[in-house]
């Protein structure tokens, strides 16, 4: 084929195509998760685009956590990293999050997780040299992987540390790889059961005394649990049945160092930015991600430069909270803070509560990440359990942010809600003035409580951008949309940077948005927009008319006159 036939997208640079492209890629204000079907439809074009569009295909990434009867597969980012080190490379968001009940849908099912016994399968991949690579980006990728292993050696030896039979054996410094590999035979639960057989026969070879099993310490890491002294003398110990389960303690320590394996083996290096979903369930599985999101928080703190977190992040598990105050404190480069609720498709099922709602879990970072300059709220249902304060509060532990977002946003008329704003205006707007009487009281109208939701925020951050889309009223039996109108004023009119929202101009603000509120309605709905396409197409004709109407008129006016005959 002669290049005169190719199409002409193919004669462009390979820099402009690139850029091109990413105007088609995932769109973060549309979507929470990675949208790429635009990209994945690219690649699939020709082998010319397919190579031009690489960077931007592994761009954003996925690192499921499926388990299937007890075990955790291996995931396929894990097989990127081994098989494809080169296209690893270009990895910057990871979307984090669980799965479980059967098997991904493919020929050749993947094996559970297993630790490589390659040390290089651990933290090396990346170091494979491009043929295209400059001298620039081969430093660049060789020092940040230097430093991404120096962090792991720091928090592998931490983790070290905290398990005794660990920090007693390794006397000679070990990479993170091999200390890596020695604590997850150490905690695996076939090593403590085989440590407990061996206790549990010198402790009763050494004692010469008949002993209980109620006398092991509370914080004996093994734990008989059947046996029968009423019927057995008290030396037949070949009789008694000894049972092993692992305490509460041992199944946490096992999260950890499994967690902070999946890291190490299925992340890279150049990640700066993650989406972690969070469960509906408290099962061990969505437990398990939340140890592989904090472990994520722990290596990659200062580094993370966009966090999304779908879900509360707040679970425990037995011992308690896996995300605490040491994981958001190292977060001290975080330049977007994202902070969604998950809804549930299924009516019976009760939606999961946000982030949002923990505004003390946030405070926190108001001290440490002075970088944050956008903070988006998805997804907010506001319920018994997660009420206007809560969201405000999250909001003002970062005064300094340059804009905040509110997408897919529902105020419901709760008489919860309604007190709680009007506590907040009492607080906010002031004394009224003399001259008025009118007392401003939350409305039942969930649109007017919108609206002084936004007063509200914007008397907090006056200088701040807002920015709000799919803003819902929860009318029932339907749930309504503000319209486009709607969203224009408030965004133009009510809530500009920088409006000064005294009790007069709030009170000003409240009647005219329940007025124009009906009107916007119709104009935007179905008649409103019929009338608005016929206005376009006849709106040529209409105004011909008049003007010949007026032309006439002038005239014959003008004839009355005798003005004619000076013309």
């Amino acid at each position: 084929m002669s290049s005169s036939s190719h199409p002409p997208i193919l004669t462009l640079p390979p820099e402009l195509l690139q850029r091109i492209f990413a105007f088609l890629d995932w769109d973060r204000s549309s979507h929470l998760t990675p949208d790429r079907d635009d990209t994945l439809n690219i690649s699939l074009t020709c082998k010319h685009l397919r190579h031009i569009i690489t960077p931007l295909l592994f761009r954003n990434v996925t690192l499921c956590l499926r388990w299937v009867g007890g075990e955790l597969l291996e995931p396929a980012l894990l097989r990127l990293r081994r098989e494809k080190p080169e296209l690893s490379r270009w990895i910057r968001n990871v979307h984090v999050h669980a799965a479980a009940g059967f098997r991904p849908r493919q020929t050749t099912s993947p094996p559970a997780l297993a630790a490589p016994d390659d040390i290089e399968d651990w933290l090396s991949p990346e170091l494979t040299v491009l043929d295209h690579e400059s001298e620039g980006e081969r430093k660049w990728h060789q020092d940040l992987h230097s430093s991404h292993r120096n962090r792991l050696n720091h928090v592998v030896k931490e983790r070290a540390h905290s398990i005794p039979i660990v920090s007693e054996r390794h006397e000679r410094p070990h990479g993170a790889e091999q200390l890596m590999r020695k604590l997850i035979m150490t905690t695996s639960f076939h090593a403590l059961k085989r440590r407990f057989r061996a206790n549990s026969t010198v402790c009763e070879a050494s004692l010469p005394q008949p002993s209980s099993p109620s006398n092991l310490s509370p914080g004996h890491p093994f734990r008989p649990l059947a046996t029968d002294d009423s019927h057995l003398g008290p030396f037949d110990e070949s009789v008694q049945t000894w049972k092993w389960h692992p305490t509460q303690a041992d199944r946490r320590r096992k999260r950890d160092v499994d967690a902070l394996a999946v890291v190490m083996l299925c992340l890279p290096p150049t990640l700066n930015d993650i989406t972690f979903e969070v469960g509906n369930g408290p099962d061990d599985a969505h437990i398990f991600a939340l140890h592989v999101f904090a472990a994520i928080l722990e290596v990659y703190n200062t580094r993370l430069e966009a966090l999304t977190i779908m879900g509360s992040t707040q679970e425990s598990d037995a011992i308690g909270k896996v995300v605490t105050k040491s994981h958001i404190l190292g977060l001290t480069n975080i330049r977007t803070l994202r902070l969604a609720g998950t809804r549930s498709t299924k009516p019976s099922t009760r939606d999961t509560s946000s982030d949002a709602a923990n505004p003390e879990c946030w405070h926190a970072l108001r001290e440490t990440a002075s970088s944050l300059r956008t903070l988006e709220f998805w997804n907010v249902a506001f319920t018994v359990q997660f009420d206007v304060c809560s969201l405000l509060q999250t909001a003002a532990n970062f005064p300094t942010v340059n804009s905040i977002a509110l997408r897919n946003f529902m105020l419901c008329t709760l008489a919860e809600s309604q007190r709680r704003l009007r506590a907040l205006h009492a607080q906010s707007q002031g004394p009224p003035s003399s001259s008025s009487n009118y007392n401003l009281q939350a409305s039942s109208s969930p649109e007017t409580n919108l609206l002084l939701l936004l007063i509200t925020l914007r008397r907090m951050h006056p200088q701040t951008n807002l920015f709000f889309s799919d803003l819902w009223s929860n009318t029932q039996p339907l749930r309504s949309e503000l319209t486009s109108s709607a969203l224009h004023w408030l965004q133009t009119e009510a809530v500009p940077v920088g409006a000064s929202l005294d009790f007069e101009r709030e009170q000003r603000l409240v009647e005219d948005f329940e007025t124009f509120l009906p009107l916007w309605e119709a104009e935007d709905g179905g008649r409103g927009t019929e009338a608005e396409e016929d206005r376009k197409k006849r709106g040529g004709e209409l105004a011909d008319a008049a003007m010949c109407s007026r032309w006439r008129q002038s005239t014959n006016v003008a004839r009355d006159r005798g003005e004619w005959l000076t013309m």
